[in-house]
């Protein structure tokens, strides 16, 4: 939302009105009255209510018809009726919108006919231009020598459109480095021409820069209570948890060996540490007593695993009832939420497991996405 002032004098200069459906115009007596007060459609790209004016967006990003990803937006929250509504023209649900909205997916006949449906406020295009990260959106209006690289992209259908995705990006010339199975995420090599097309591509919802973990490491037993609840026998009996790194599974600071889930099984210095903060029972040196000395533990070495985390997390939820899962590492520190962000949140609902990461140690706002 911070965006829209910063790039509304170089947007006016560059583009032309974008394309849109109003459903219902202001004051409008034939509709009910408004149920929100806020009826600003809310993207990082910028905020608007679609009523009284849209954002501009360049040509290259703007809609050409090519779409089948609309924004559909309601006066106020959406009641079951009002998503049916959408799905009796042929509409399929994406994504919620702030404020009030959906991405739903469906074609320039059915956005038509949602448009003139009672229950709707707005249709318009989920413009290309919106479904690109702020850094990549500014390094293509300035003319920038876009480098190859890898894009995380979030995808509007994550089990029905792996393939379809995948091919479209190797049809165009682009490597698909991970396809994230089982996950909301597609990781690929593009060129900067090659990352504008796929932002029109209806599999695709939003498009930002990979980045290669980082780690971070800070001691943790007293700033989380351990050492107070210790005190009352609450030391992990009956708990199965789960570290994303890894560790020397045999060492005798464990209790109970580490059990390796989808992974190469390898120990890694940083991991294990990580590893000791949780399950180490201090046999070595007092300071290495962990949080839940009792617990059992379970780990995947990251840089070896198998699958994608979605498939991970799953079975080490539903293959070895682990009850949380924790990782001291992350992506590139930010202030947004991103793509990465995206699919954690996407992890802890499909699988409904607490997943706690590390902030970084920066000391200031910028953190992992993931966290």
């Amino acid at each position: 939302m911070q965006l829209a002032s910063r790039f509304t004098g170089l947007l006016l200069s560059l583009c032309a009105t974008s394309f849109t459906i109003h459903a219902q115009q202001p004051g409008d007596v034939s509709v009910p009255s408004p149920r929100s007060s806020d009826h600003r459609i809310l993207l990082d790209y910028g905020s608007f209510d679609p009523l009284l004016g849209l954002l501009e967006v360049p040509a290259t990003l703007r809609s050409a018809g090519d779409t089948n990803l609309w924004i559909v937006q309601f006066p106020g929250p959406a009641t079951d009726a009002d998503r049916d509504a959408i799905r009796l023209i042929g509409g399929k649900i994406v994504q919620y919108m702030p404020n009030d909205g959906y991405v739903v997916e469906m074609s320039s006949a059915s956005a038509a006919s949602c448009a003139v449906l009672r229950e709707v406020r707005w249709v318009g295009p989920y413009q290309p231009a919106y479904r690109v990260e702020p850094f990549l959106f500014q390094e293509h209006v300035t003319g920038a020598v876009v480098p190859v690289r890898k894009y995380n992209m979030v995808m509007a259908d994550k089990r029905g459109q792996k393939n379809a995705l995948q091919a479209k990006i190797e049809a165009m010339g682009g490597k698909v480095t991970n396809r994230h199975d089982g996950g909301l995420l597609m990781t690929a090599e593009l060129t900067g021409a090659q990352m504008l097309l796929a932002a029109r591509f209806d599999e695709v919802l939003w498009i930002d820069r990979w980045s290669a973990p980082e780690f971070d490491m800070n001691n943790a037993r007293t700033q989380g209570g351990a050492t107070a609840v210790d005190n009352f026998g609450y030391t992990g009996t009956g708990v199965r948890g789960h570290v994303f790194e890894g560790c020397e599974a045999n060492h005798p600071d464990f209790n109970t060996p580490m059990t390796n889930v989808l992974s190469g099984g390898q120990a890694d210095t940083h991991g294990h540490c990580t590893a000791g903060i949780i399950f180490g029972n201090g046999a070595s040196h007092a300071n290495s007593l962990g949080m839940a000395p009792n617990a059992i533990g379970f780990y995947t070495n990251a840089s070896t695993e198998i699958g994608s985390r979605n498939s991970i997390i799953n079975n080490v939820v539903n293959s070895q009832g682990c009850m949380f899962t924790t990782a001291s590492w992350g992506g590139g520190t930010t202030t947004a939420y991103t793509s990465l962000s995206a699919d954690a949140d996407d992890i802890v609902f499909d699988h409904r497991i607490p997943w706690t990461n590390s902030m970084s140690n920066l000391g200031n706002q910028s953190v992992r996405p993931e966290a």
